[in-house]
């Protein structure tokens, strides 16, 4: 049936993200080994992919509300749906050690996120920036890619886009209280509004 075809399939696609990690399992217990592999299942549950298979192509609605052809191919996606303030010292180095397409993927969707809708997100969710959480804590990802040798990844366009919001401008909306950073050196608590 579909339906079971369909969960062989997906079988095997969890099966095949569980092996990008090889364990020595000496000395571990098998409660240590299912927690591992308990967690290793919860950190590849997410990001959302946002593409979507359309004839030979694959698709993603962008930060413009325009529909996109994904410009890296049907071997790749585009990702959205992140909590970046949360997992960029966590779930995100983790891709990039152990599952290097997926963390070129997450970074290329941030740029093209950008592209589309004026600056790399906080917390992208589906197609709408949220505005939610301080500070860019995606470009620490980002350039954790980059100096981990993730490629395919057009970092030049990506420090673009992290230069004019770190230096007051973008279109995607600028930093508060960058005017008082930008003359006194510091943020003060009364225009402090993240």
């Amino acid at each position: 049936s579909e339906f079971d075809a369909a969960r062989e399939v997906s079988q095997q696609l969890w099966k095949n993200q569980l092996q990008l990690v090889e364990v020595d399992s000496e000395g571990a217990d098998e409660e240590q080994l299912t927690k591992f592999f308990s967690s290793l299942y919860r950190a590849s549950m997410a990001p959302t992919t946002y593409t979507e298979t359309v004839g030979t192509t694959k698709q993603y609605r962008g930060f413009d509300g325009g529909v996109h052809e994904w410009a890296f191919g049907t071997d790749s996606d585009y990702f959205s749906d992140m909590s970046i303030w949360d997992i960029h010292r966590t779930q995100l180095p983790w891709f990039v050690l152990t599952d290097p397409n997926r963390a070129q993927n997450i970074a290329r969707s941030l740029v093209q996120i950008a592209d589309d809708g004026g600056r790399i997100p906080r917390w992208p969710l589906a197609n709408v920036y949220t505005g939610c959480m301080i500070a860019d804590h995606g470009y620490s990802f980002i350039a954790d890619s980059c100096v981990k040798g993730i490629q395919g990844v057009n970092f030049t366009k990506a420090l673009g886009y992290m230069r004019e919001i770190g230096l007051g401008g973008g279109t995607g909306g600028q930093r508060t209280g960058y005017g008082n950073y930008s003359t006194i050196g510091y943020v003060t608590e009364a225009e402090n509004e993240e």
